[in-house]
Parts: structure tokens; C-alpha cells; sequence
């Protein structure tokens, strides 16, 4: 393991931010069945649409439950995977203000990197180009469903209660973007608060 990080909020950040990122690389399970999916899924849909059998107005709610279908997948997996004994250790060593940025950079990340994968695959293979807000989207998203994993893996629950948790407040996101995609301030009014809450609640469960 890297060495214990110095009592300095960023740094502690940093280093449990690089900490996910290295177990996760060392796994080498999340996103290559990850990225299968993406790829399975956009071919079949590409195919479908290049011969007619897919219309133009199912690719906005395709395309977003395809993203949180690997957003489920993805972020839910890494942090129930860690043993109670890392967890434990993490938070010796790691500070509640540095936790917050540490886990929000690895939820953003997940959720920024798999938006981008989508939406280059969208629109290369699908004709779909979603529009510049729907990023605040893919965050609210990430850090709804990244925050009900981080829940679930410190209470001990299994995966599906980590969705269960999540799929409520996915709602309303959801439905933004899928009626209005353009809403820049009711994007931004639900990342702010997603975000609020986060914040708040994050150093509870850690110190817990």
C-alpha cells in the first residue's frame, strides 16, 4: 500500500483518490465488464438504427438508461468490494474533509469518464449528439448513485439495496433530461443540492 498521506485535507483527498483508482486497477474486473456492455450496447443499437428498427425519439431515454445501467454497475461494485478492513484502515488515516474530496473526485470520475464514452458513442454510432447540460446531469446522477454505494458498503448491504437507495432520487434527473434537456438552471438547482447533501452527509458516515 502507499504510505500513510500527511494531515492535509487535499493531500488526503489525493491520496484516497488514488488509492480507489489503484485498487480498481489492480481488480481489473469493474471496467472491462463495464466497457463491454458499452460496447455491446451501442453496436446493437447502432445496427438497429442503420436498418430503421430504432426511431430517432427512443435514443434520448435509450441513452440514458444505458448510462445508468453502467453507472449501477460500475460505481455500486467498486466500493462494495472493498472489505470492512480497508474501509476501517481508510478511515484512520484519512480525515472526513479529505474523504469528501477523495470520494467525490472517484464518483465524478466514474461519472464524467462514462458519460464521455457514451456520448462519443452516441454520436459516432447512433446520430445522437445529447446537449452540453446533459454533463451536469451525468453528475447529479453519479454523485445520487455513488452516495447510496458509499451508504450500502458501510452499513455492510448488498448490491441491490445500493440500487434500491438510489433509484428514487434518480427521478427527477432522469426526467430533465429526458424533457427538458436544455434546462441549464434546473440542472445546475439539482447538482447543487445533490452536491449540498453529499457534503453533508459524507463526514457522517465516515467518522461513524
Amino acid at each position: 500500500m502507499a504510505q500513510k498521506p500527511s494531515r492535509n485535507t487535499f493531500a488526503e483527498s489525493y491520496y484516497l483518490f488514488r488509492w480507489l483508482w489503484t485498487l480498481e486497477y489492480r481488480r481489473g474486473q469493474t471496467l472491462p465488464g463495464t466497457l463491454l456492455f458499452i460496447a455491446l450496447i451501442g453496436l446493437l443499437v447502432g445496427l438497429l438504427k442503420r436498418r430503421d428498427f430504432m426511431p430517432a425519439s427512443a435514443l434520448p431515454a435509450l441513452f440514458w438508461l444505458s448510462y445508468l445501467f453502467t453507472l449501477f454497475q460500475a460505481i455500486p461494485k467498486s466500493f462494495l468490494d472493498i472489505s470492512p478492513e480497508s474501509w476501517r484502515w481508510l478511515r484512520l488515516i484519512v480525515s472526513s474533509g479529505g474523504a469528501i474530496g477523495g470520494l467525490l473526485g472517484y464518483i465524478l470520475a466514474w461519472a464524467g469518464s462514462l458519460w464521455g464514452i457514451w456520448y462519443g458513442l452516441s454520436a459516432v454510432l447512433w446520430d445522437y449528439v445529447p446537449p452540453a447540460a446533459s454533463l451536469l446531469t451525468a453528475g447529479s446522477l453519479g454523485i445520487v448513485v455513488g452516495t447510496g454505494a458509499f451508504l450500502t458498503a458501510m452499513a455492510r448491504l448488498s448490491y441491490a439495496t445500493a440500487s434500491i437507495l438510489a433509484m428514487p432520487l434518480t427521478l427527477l434527473p432522469l426526467l430533465l433530461a429526458l424533457f427538458r434537456s436544455e434546462a441549464l438552471i434546473e440542472n445546475l438547482l439539482y447538482l447543487a443540492i445533490a452536491l449540498a447533501l453529499t457534503w453533508s452527509l459524507l463526514p457522517l458516515l465516515w467518522e461513524t
